[in-house]
């Protein structure tokens, strides 16, 4: 699924407001946590209560899974809980994410003033033009095969606050996985780092600023042969100290073994989730 697709889509599931995360806890917290009046209680208010419930409903379809109006199938992968806070580069406008804009304007529509309000994308034909077009520019091929065969290694990285879906690359390597069998492991890994946006070194709003050398660790593995199961990263951030942090490959996560530093990645190990 390219991503000029996911980010004008997000829009039906998600409209833009600044302060989403507020909305988001605040709401939540009034639908779920909002203390039962006595029954029989004068005070009991049906309307607001059905208000509450339905704000209750209405926040968790913001995390569901999009899906094609004809097929059924997901479109990409739903929004993480927890990631909140990094959604305005996404969502923060009132018009979609900047590279959708551009994309349906000119692949799509073929409207250089199209916008979202003027005309919504049909999560059905729509989708399947942008699908078609993309297929030129997205490479959502599983089959590694010709690049496994030269010896290449694919180090493949998401972060769990990201707002383009992380699941969307989670998906990738399983398909992958499944395309090409388990020993495609040798020469595919992905790492899912919790905590981190998009990417290594960047600083987004309520996620960590994560360091790594994904070179080097590439490097060592054609070097070695031997693909890596786990790597250290350095976490960071405003109000955070710094921490070195291990993170496993996919789908195993980190674990601490009772005692010692949480910030000495030798005292976590990985193990199936």
């Amino acid at each position: 699924m390219s991503e000029p697709n996911r980010a004008a889509g997000r829009r039906d599931a998600l409209r833009p407001r600044d302060d989403r995360g507020e909305q988001i806890r605040s709401a939540a917290d009034r639908g779920h946590d909002a203390p039962a009046p006595a029954a029989g209680s004068p005070a009991v208010d049906r309307t607001s209560v059905e208000q509450r419930c339905t704000e209750a409903v209405d926040v968790e379809r913001m995390y569901e899974t999009p899906r094609h109006e004809r097929t059924g199938e997901a479109i990409y992968g739903p929004m993480e809980k927890g990631s909140e806070l990094g959604w305005g580069d996404m969502i923060g406008a009132n018009e979609p994410y900047r590279y959708a804009l551009a994309y349906y304007r000119t692949m799509i529509f073929r409207d250089p003033t199209w916008t979202y309000d003027k005309q919504r994308p049909n999560f059905g034909s729509d989708v399947d033009r942008s699908e078609s077009l993309a297929n030129a520019i997205n490479h959502t091929n599983p089959d590694l095969g010709a690049f496994v065969k030269r010896g290449g290694k694919l180090l493949l990285v998401g972060g769990w606050k990201d707002d383009l879906p992380p699941q969307n690359v989670v998906s990738y390597y399983e398909s992958v996985v499944k395309t090409m069998g388990e020993n495609v492991r040798d020469s595919v890994r992905l790492f899912m780092v919790p905590g981190m946006h998009h990417c290594f070194g960047g600083t987004f709003p309520g996620a960590y600023k994560v360091d790594f050398d994904p070179v080097q660790a590439v490097r060592q593995w054609k070097a070695t042969g031997k693909a890596p199961d786990q790597i250290v990263v350095e976490t960071s951030g405003e109000g955070w100290p710094t921490r070195r942090r291990l993170v496993c490959a996919y789908p195993n996560v980190s674990a601490y073994k009772g005692s010692g530093d949480v910030g000495d990645p030798a005292n976590f190990t990985c193990q199936a989730p």
